[in-house]
């Protein structure tokens, strides 16, 4: 057991943590000084030019100057070294390089001497918190390239790892590096994730079709003044291209206009040339010369266009930029223009094309040629930059009275639009803080220095220790002599000025074993020998006062016992959860005992085990004790346990298929990995679809639609996942599996069933085998055409391998007609793909060319698809697979032109937002982004996967009905395109009630649970989250306990989750005693 004399208090404990160290600098410094060469000047101090530095791993090194004294002392070399290599390494000419995150102590000693001074790094990790790309949508040639350079913020950030990958490496690959090579025509998603952080850019790459070349019908034309217009066409080679729009220009419109047909109309005498220009590859032309014999009425080169550049411009508010115009044909007689905004509240343009952004929104800037009115346009999106975090390197400084410190935080990003900056402080008796953020202390005590910015509420803190000062300290005796077994002496310490608050006093004995020394400076002898007891100021190590103890007698105990205890760190914050090992140096290294034991003076917040791993377990700060077995001495170091909050919150895949009675598990990302509370809360907008465990496993219950959500405990981060479950076919029979018809015999309906009888997707698509013997239409009617044998086959329309089939005989009639008949008929083409709307005609070949009746009939086996005029003209109506059949009137002999009707397909569809907040009885207008905009077919089918919580119209109007969640749906008849949107309505709020509004606390005081009442009372979701305004004075949990840090005033507020306009607030007064302890 530990004499209670010998107990130093946990009060005391907290300002000597450097004692042990300091000694053993003064020690050393004593010895080396005797083996000094007294007969040349030698150096008596060395100090480096920095105490304490902060730096960013993977940012720039730190140069360190020593300074020896006096400054003619014969050898002013110096030794640089560092206490931990694998944190911070030093150059021998003081040049500091971070390794690795922690802390290391750089020690420089002069070679003459051997006098030290020291510099404590430390390295942390500067962690990515933002990136972004200036272009996201980029047009390549087809092997051209392009580097995507991302700006990773904060500029210093430690690591800058991109990982780059395509969504099509067909159409485009990406390199490591970012460099962008474009494959095949189409379009590719390329997407760039730190590796810290995993902040996500993104660029659209488009691959145009290749243009080979142009031709026009006509190379020249002439024209007398009055002729009528003459219209040329262009024709773009190959063939199969899907992009073929023209451009056509004139080089002098006031002697030969064109239109945009291509249409040449004679203005005035004169040449001009006419140019065809592709619109996917402007290089691509073709010219036609134009010459117009008549009076010459204009002269002058006209303006024939004008090119703006950029087409679409992004700006950040208060950003103005230049748009630069070029009009074609240079030597244009007037190249004045005119500027215009189709909304000035977004962004002005002036008489130089400068765009000046106003406001967020889009607008369009529109450039005019005077002359001829030549248009171009760019279309500008003015966006906000907000701020979207702030941080401070330091957050805690000792300043001497009237001295400063200008609080410089970071923040993010960098170019952010508003970054002002609001500073206050908790206690302006002790330090003022100007609008700028220079701290000025004024006297002794702390304060808390809080910044917040405008934009966004984002905080830092700083807090500000302003010591008393100590002159000096004298003991009531400065020698003292004993006999073995006197009585006990007391010393008494002076601490000078009188009007301090803060004189406590740390008292020691250099040895123990012949004179011990209590904390109240009582003196006992224990053996003979000599001692020295040194009494030392708690707040100020630098002030001290010594007594020199002889004691007469026999030496009783020779054991070498423990005199001291040190830390390898004082201090320590620790983010999240991870653990770390103190490690004590005990003195004399040559102690017999060296047992210690480890406590914790909060294990709520962290434990200690008994080899000194120290584990947090939640937010708050505690004191970590060691205690030596011999002579109970103490060491401490003062832990800060952080909450790492949960930033954010991924899900690789928004939407899955399942089956039913499958599953699937939702494993989300949660940045960042250290955070202390990872649990998410699962749930299902339609649980009779799907079911979500409280471990995010997924089962499909039914067929439908379910929206799953996932929300993080910790900062209500948002993750969704809309899975789809599709409806089972079993079967599909047919009420005939075998037909024999005759020629001429009438067409027979064939029908087909689906099992189970319940589903709500029923159709099927009928094909033959061979339509010129069996033909089939989409209602499943057979027809003979011919003798033969033929399969109709009925194949379900969403499960192609469920089908079923028919065997068809026909059975033609044998003839004795003599007479020439025609024994065969071939169409020209026998294919033939076409576009919605165009027309084309087929022709027939009967065979033997003398056959007597060369009649034939047409027909169209879907004329939905296509029609057939009785001459052979085809029209097509659809998208989609017809036969045309030519059938010879005599004989009934056919052949077919299969024609392939295409329209302009989907490519891709969007929807802005996928997830919405919703207000009961509110509404909502989805509007997808359907790609290429001139697709044929753009029509939607909508649908709720929880029509109780909110129902979508045929529009898209989504209207909330009651509180929960619902997946809405978005589903192109064209293409089955899927987009989605997670609307969550929650439960309408009233008013919040809290059950005190105002609490007053004596620092020190028991924390107090503030509890909150949501109103309506029959509310089954009354989450709030609790704030302070100034967590430095007190702070607040998530359960509404409020805990006293400092004197001050500060305000509770607990504020709706779904509702964030409902809150409540109550006023807390915190009273600061008169004397305290602040330990750095």
């Amino acid at each position: 057991m530990i004499p209670k004399h010998k107990i130093i208090t946990v009060k005391n404990l907290l300002v000597i943590f450097t004692i042990a160290l300091l000694y053993q600098i003064q020690v050393s410094v004593y010895n080396t000084r005797a083996a000094v060469n007294l007969s040349a000047i030698s150096p008596t101090t060395v100090t480096t030019s920095l105490e304490n530095q902060t730096l960013i791993l993977g940012g720039p090194t730190l140069s360190l100057k020593a300074t020896v004294l006096p400054a003619n002392a014969a050898n002013k070399a110096v030794i640089w070294s560092s206490s931990n290599d694998e944190v911070a390494t030093v150059s021998t000419s003081g040049i500091v390089t971070p390794i690795g995150e922690g802390t290391a102590m750089i020690v420089v000693k002069t070679v003459d001497g051997g006098h030290v001074d020291t510099c404590i790094v430390k390295v942390t990790k500067s962690d990515v918190a933002g990136m972004t790309l200036t272009q996201n949508m980029v047009t390549l040639k087809i092997k051209g390239t392009t580097t995507l350079i991302p700006k990773i913020f904060p500029l210093d950030a430690s690591n800058k790892t991109v990982i780059w990958y395509s969504g099509n490496e067909d159409v485009a690959k990406v390199s490591d590096k970012g460099v962008v090579t474009a494959i095949t025509p189409g379009s590719a998603g390329i997407i760039g994730k730190t590796v810290d952080g995993e902040y996500r850019v993104y660029c659209l790459i488009y691959v145009p079709e290749e243009v080979n070349s142009i031709t026009l019908s006509q190379n020249n034309v002439k024209f007398a003044l009055g002729d009528a217009p003459v219209t040329i066409s262009a024709k773009i080679m190959p063939d199969n291209l899907s992009m073929k729009s023209i451009t056509w220009t004139s080089s002098n419109y006031g002697i030969a206009n064109v239109d945009s047909n291509g249409r040449i109309t004679p203005m005035s005498g004169g040449s001009a040339t006419i140019t065809a220009t592709s619109t996917y590859d402007k290089t691509k032309k073709a010219t036609c010369n134009v010459t117009v014999n008549g009076l010459i009425t204009d002269t002058k080169i006209h303006a024939t266009g004008i090119t703006l550049k950029p087409k679409q411009l992004d700006l950040r508010d208060g950003t103005p930029y230049t748009l630069t115009q070029v009009i074609t044909p240079t030597n244009a007689v007037n190249k004045a223009v005119i500027w215009s905004s189709s909304n000035e509240s977004v962004a002005t343009v002036n008489d130089k094309g400068v765009v000046t952004p106003i406001a967020t929104g889009t607008t369009l800037i529109v450039v005019t040629t005077e002359d001829r009115g030549n248009m171009d346009g760019c279309v500008v999106n003015v966006t906000k930059k907000d701020v979207t975090g702030m941080t401070l390197i330091n957050n805690y400084a000792t300043l001497k009275i009237k001295s400063t410190l200008t609080l410089k935080p970071e923040i993010v990003p960098s170019k952010a639009t508003n970054q002002t900056i609001i500073w206050s402080s908790g206690n302006e008796d002790v330090a003022k803080v100007s609008d700028t953020g220079i701290v000025t202390a004024i006297t002794s005590g702390s304060a808390g220095i809080i910044g917040r910015t405008v934009d966004g509420g984002y905080s830092v803190y700083f807090l500000v220790y302003v010591p008393e000062v100590i002159n000096s300290i004298t003991l009531s005796q400065n020698s003292l002599k004993f006999d073995l077994g006197d009585a006990a002496t007391v010393l008494s310490a002076k601490i000078l000025p009188d009007n301090l608050s803060l004189k406590d006093i740390t008292w020691t004995s250099s040895n123990y074993s012949i004179a011990d020394v209590d904390s109240n400076g009582r003196v006992i002898p224990k053996a003979g020998g000599k001692a020295v007891i040194t009494a030392t100021s708690v707040y100020d190590k630098t002030k001290k006062a010594t007594c020199s103890v002889t004691v007469n007698g026999p030496i009783m105990d020779t054991k070498i016992h423990a005199t001291g205890i040190t830390l390898n760190e004082h201090s320590r914050d620790l983010i999240g959860n991870t653990p770390f090992t103190l490690k004590p140096v005990i003195s004399p290294s040559n102690a017999v005992n060296k047992a210690v034991t480890w406590s914790s003076s909060n294990e709520n917040v962290a434990t200690v085990s008994a080899t000194g791993v120290v584990t947090p377990i939640a937010e708050g700060i505690t004191l970590i004790v060691v205690t030596t077995v011999d002579r109970g001495n103490m060491d401490g170091c003062l832990v800060n346990v952080i909450k790492q909050n949960v930033t954010g919150m991924t899900l690789t895949s928004n939407y899955e298929t399942l089956k039913i009675k499958s599953t699937l598990t939702l494993k989300p990302d949660i940045f960042p990995g250290n955070a202390l509370n990872k649990a998410v809360i699962w749930s299902s907008g339609n649980e009779e679809v799907a079911k979500v465990s409280d471990t995010g496993v997924v089962t499909a219950i039914s067929s439908g639609s379910a929206g799953i959500i996932g929300k993080t405990v910790d900062g209500n981060y948002f993750v969704y996942c809309l899975v789809y479950v599709p409806e089972v076919i079993d079967s599909i029979s047919l009420n005939q599996n075998s037909l024999k018809l005759k020629l001429g015999d009438a067409a027979v309906s064939l029908s087909a069933k689906i099992m189970p009888d319940n589903l709500s997707v029923k159709g099927v698509v009928w094909t033959s085998s061979n339509y010129g013997i069996a033909n089939v239409d989409s209602n499943g009617k057979v027809a003979p055409m011919s003798g033969g044998s033929a399969v109709i086959t009925a194949t379900s329309v969403y499960d192609k391998t469920k089908k079923a089939t028919c065997s068809v005989n026909v059975i033609g009639p044998v003839s004795g007609d003599l007479k020439v008949h025609a024994t065969s008929i071939s169409i020209k083409p026998n294919a033939n793909p076409s576009i919605v709307g165009t027309p084309f005609t087929l022709t027939t070949v009967i065979n033997p060319s003398n056959a007597v009746n060369k009649a034939v009939t047409w027909s169209s086996s879907n004329e939905n698809i296509a029609v057939v005029s009785a001459t052979g003209v085809v029209t097509p109506i659809a998208e989609g697979m017809t036969l045309i059949i030519a059938t010879t009137v005599d004989r009934g002999i056919m052949d077919a032109c299969v024609v392939n009707v295409t329209k302009q397909d989907i490519a891709k569809m969007t929807l802005n937002k996928n997830s919405a907040t919703l207000k009961i009885k509110s509404t909502l207008a989805l509007k997808p982004d359907i790609l290429p905009t001139n697709a044929s077919n753009k029509t939607i089918i909508w649908n709720s996967g929880n029509e109780d919580v909110a129902s979508v119209s045929d529009d898209g109007i989504v209207t909330a009905i009651k509180a929960g969640t619902a997946g809405i749906i978005g589903r192109s008849v064209e293409g089955n395109h899927l987009v989605y949107c997670i609307v969550y309505v929650p439960e309408q709020v009233d008013n919040i009630i809290l059950n005190q509004n105002s609490l007053k606390f004596k620092l020190g005081d028991s924390s107090v649970n503030l509890s909150a009442v949501v109103m309506p009372e029959n509310q089954k979701v009354k989450r709030v989250t609790w704030t302070s305004s100034n967590p430095i004075v007190a702070s607040v949990d998530s359960n509404g306990r409020v805990t006293p840090t400092s004197g001050g005033t500060t305000t509770i507020t607990a504020t709706s989750m779904d509702d964030t306009t409902k809150k409540a607030t109550c006023s807390v007064t915190v009273l600061q005693p008169a004397t305290g302890v602040i330990i750095n």
